[in-house]
Order: C-alpha cells, then structure tokens, then sequence
C-alpha cells in the first residue's frame, strides 16, 4: 500500500468518527436505484456507503489520482461491490455517457479545478431534471455555486453540513 493511500486510510478513519456516511445519504434521499457519480472518490469513504444504498444503481467513482482508483477497484472486487465504476479521469473530462444521473456527490474537489465553474457545468451535463447535486467545499460558497451553474440549480436545503442543490 503507498504512503498516499494510507495517509487518505488515516484521515478517512479520523473522518468516520464525526460523520456517518450511511445516515447523511439516506437522510438526503439516495434510492435503490439511484445512478450516482461521485467526483473525487479518493479511497471510497463516501463510495461505499453510496453503493450499500444505491445497491440496484451504479455509482461512478471519478478521482484522478491512478493510486485511488486502484485501490477502489480491488476493494470493490474484494468486497463483492459489483455497483461501483471506479474511474480514473479528469473532473473537467468526465468520460461518461450517461446523461440521467440522479445525484452528484461533489466533496472538496470543485476548489481544485483549475476551472471550477466549467467543471461544474461540465458534470451538471450528466445530471437529469430534478436530480439532485450534493456539495460540501469549504472553499466555494452556495452562491458561487449558483453563478457557476448558469442558475440551473435551486438551492434547496443544508443536511448535515452538505449543501443539497436540485437541477432545473
């Protein structure tokens, strides 16, 4: 295991002590079937719980980091997760197809993008009506969110500290 994923095992172990991830998603309202991508997946912290919800869906693990994904593909393998698509790629070149994603999971990655408002557009492209965009950056306020988005998102609640946007 390289020193990047156990520093990222350290840090979501630490994480785990203050945040549910299982509570937090079935609280906003992930479904059974949901369709899911999540942008900057690091090592699965949110992944997992995701796909344990999502257990008829698909989620998409996006992370650009190749040691990340690998390591989300083997313990997926491991661990019977046939639901999880880890994928390497660029949050600015998301890959996918799929344009009726019900929810984004987008936790501290917009701040890295060298563009962050055409990242956001580029993964709202993904994102069908009324689905669901999950946000939580310190560094990037709802408003700028709003503005990056053309206003095509409506701001609709705060739940537990991840800020819950729905696409027009």
């Amino acid at each position: 295991m390289s020193a990047k994923v156990l520093l990222a095992r350290i840090i979501y172990w630490f994480a785990g002590l203050k945040e549910d991830p299982h509570e937090l998603f079935s609280r906003i309202g992930v479904e059974k079937d949901d369709e899911i991508l999540e942008m900057g997946c690091a090592i699965g912290f949110h992944t997992f719980p995701l796909a344990d919800l999502a257990e008829d869906g698909k989620v998409y693990a996006v992370d650009i980091s190749e040691e990340f994904i690998d390591y989300m593909e083997r313990k997926s393998k491991n661990e019977g997760y046939e639901n999880i698509v880890p994928l390497c790629e660029d949050a600015e070149e998301i890959g996918l197809e799929n344009e009726d994603l019900d929810k984004i999971v987008c936790f501290d990655t917009l701040h890295e993008l060298e563009d962050p408002g055409n990242g956001l557009r580029d993964m709202l492209d993904h994102l069908r009506s009324n689905g669901l965009f999950l946000y939580r950056d310190p560094e990037i306020s709802v408003e700028k969110i709003l503005e990056y988005s053309e206003r095509n998102l409506v701001y609709v609640e705060e739940i537990k500290r991840t800020h819950v946007f729905k696409k027009k």
